[in-house]
């Protein structure tokens, strides 16, 4: 079940395909594995054509709004690594991933343990810029930790995957109906 918070209702006027952000922790936390993978290619929520990344069916109606990931030496990286980068280096993420919260409809976060600390700030960010937010958690006791967080969410969802989360809270919403009348 999709619970909605407290938030206000979701307004769309049809116009355009609605652009999806998809935060949430980049990479299995061992950057140097060869299996290093991410959670928006292995869901198939999202794929990579060349540089283009492209939500697949039924989201296909909508647009991905980042996080840019990039792909090198058959591992999926994102420059979002704090420690080994330099100061020039995090400013410029930093500004690109506001920069594309700001440029999106709705963010997605998919919240699968507790050291989502980027995620978090992502997640506060664009409910202060009153975008579209659905928060899916990894497990109950996740959701029950991060109470607070929760009631920033249009709807948030307990699921055992991303995929079955965003789905659940796009037809909650009445987005993934409306996008699929209009496409």
């Amino acid at each position: 079940a999709c619970l909605q918070s407290g938030q206000p209702n979701i307004l769309w006027d049809g116009e355009g395909a609605m652009k999806i952000y998809l935060a949430g922790k980049i990479g299995d936390n061992n950057e140097h594995s060869p299996t290093n993978t991410d959670w928006r290619f292995e869901s198939g929520i999202a794929h990579q054509d060349g540089d283009e990344t492209y939500l697949r069916s039924p989201l296909s109606g909508f647009k991905y709004a980042g996080p840019e990931i990039g792909a090198s030496h058959g591992m999926l990286y994102a420059s979002g690594h704090g420690e080994r980068l330099s100061q020039q280096d995090q400013n410029e993420i930093f500004d690109l991933r506001m920069a594309e919260i700001r440029g999106c409809d709705i963010l997605f976060a998919w919240i699968f343990e507790s050291t989502c600390f980027g995620t978090l700030a992502e997640i506060g960010y664009a409910r202060a810029r009153d975008k579209i937010v659905f928060i899916g958690f990894g497990a109950s006791d996740l959701k029950n930790e991060m109470w607070f967080v929760a009631q920033m969410a249009n709807y948030w969802v307990i699921s055992e995957s991303p995929e079955k989360a965003i789905m659940s809270c796009l037809y909650a919403s009445g987005l993934l109906l409306k996008t699929m009348a209009y496409s």
